[in-house]
């Protein structure tokens, strides 16, 4: 299993605290992490990956819109970038407000996964609709929130690729629903199961524990949502949703909501992460357009939708769906002038060099270079003297 971190110019302030809450626990040799930030928060997840000794994979572009469309972006764009890098194995989608909370995390959702036996396997909740200024459910409508474990090759399986390539649309163009809730019906059909191990707490704060019970708050807003807060399960390693840092704080002793995380071992067995919310005084959505519509557009079913083809397509869906780009021969000697004697990182030299990352990767082993920790290009032929 990897771990998949999508990082953005909205949520990277909460990446540092991420960063340490997996170090303290350690335990990812088995667990590939690679991050996958936007430019503008390309140095904050340079920095995190130096200390993780864990891949970074640049994104093409920023997202613009907030919340769906610019998540929606997002979660497509690091679909894709999965399947060019030759990815084979699940992947947690892991945002940066979701942290663990018991050594042995990521070995424990593994073996859950492999226990529930479904391709997709997270929180399964009833869909909410916001009608009338409340929340309902419907009959047989349920979903998998976003922060989740998903299969290899999605960008390849026709019975959810179409979704997924309407996810990478622009704004005029999107479906402009959240993407878990847009693939619900696909996820269903292709195999879903509810994990305990994760819990489900999207925007909270003021983390505290209470005797031996770790509970937290509900952040407020301004439109009707599915309300959080209240006591996180025990049973869970990863908590999602925390917005002020106060789990942080508890997990790594430090603050004055310093406490233990007196919580029992689990038996082995982006929701749509929306905008952040901003210092208290300010308008929840920022700068961004506000969505017109809470929760949810019914997604249609996957029978009734067609293949989107590249050619249909406006050309910021294309570099980020189906047809790859056109390769140019790198040599050895490219590879070094470009360096310039300086040490530089695999994103940057293929930006440099004008091809995509994992095709410049693709040339390493005949160039006689490789992938270090962090994302480092590092030459593999040893210097002689002359």
């Amino acid at each position: 299993m990897k771990i998949a971190i999508p990082v953005s110019a909205h949520d990277k302030h909460l990446l540092p605290a991420l960063t340490q809450c997996l170090l303290k626990f350690g335990g990812l040799e088995e667990f590939p992490v690679i991050l996958f930030p936007t430019p503008a928060a390309k140095d904050a997840a340079y920095e995190a990956a130096e200390l993780l000794g864990a891949q970074t994979h640049v994104l093409s572009q920023d997202f613009d819109g907030g919340a769906p469309i610019a998540c929606n972006n997002h979660f497509s764009a690091v679909v894709f970038a999965l399947g060019s890098m030759g990815n084979t194995e699940p992947f947690l989608w892991m945002e940066a407000d979701m942290l663990p909370r018991v050594p042995r995390w990521a070995t424990l959702l593994q073996e859950d996964y492999r226990m529930g036996g479904t391709p997709f396997r997270g929180v399964v909740v009833d869909t909410p609709y916001a009608e009338n200024d409340k929340i309902v459910y419907r009959d047989n409508d349920r979903m998998l929130m976003g922060t989740g474990i998903y299969p290899a090759n999605m960008e390849r399986d026709e019975r959810i690729k179409p979704l997924i390539v309407d996810l990478a649309k622009p704004s005029y163009m999107n479906p402009n629903t959240p993407f878990d809730v847009y693939l619900r019906w696909p996820i269903y059909h292709m195999g879903v199961s509810h994990t305990e191990l994760i819990s489900d707490m999207w925007a909270t704060r003021n983390y505290r524990m209470e005797g031996t019970n770790l509970v937290c708050d509900s952040v407020k807003h301004d439109r009707v949502v599915r309300e959080r807060g209240g006591l996180v399960s025990t049973k869970a390693v990863l908590v999602h949703g925390c917005k002020d840092g106060s789990l942080a704080d508890i997990i790594l002793g430090r603050g004055p909501k310093n406490g233990n995380l007196d919580v029992a071992s689990p038996v082995s067995v982006c929701d749509a992460d929306e905008k952040e919310p901003e210092p208290e005084g300010e308008d929840f959505w920022g700068d961004d357009e506000k969505p017109t519509e809470i929760i949810p557009m019914t997604a249609p079913e996957p029978p009734v939708h067609t293949v989107v083809k590249s050619s249909d397509l406006p050309e910021a869906v294309k570099v980020k769906a189906s047809e790859p780009k056109p390769t140019k021969r790198i040599t050895r000697a490219d590879i070094e002038a470009a360096l310039n004697g300086k040490k530089m990182r695999v994103t940057d030299l293929a930006e440099k060099l004008g091809v995509e990352a994992p095709d410049l990767i693709g040339t390493f082993p005949t160039n006689g270079y490789a992938v270090a920790k962090a994302g480092w290009v590092q030459n593999t032929i040893p210097m002689t003297e002359g």
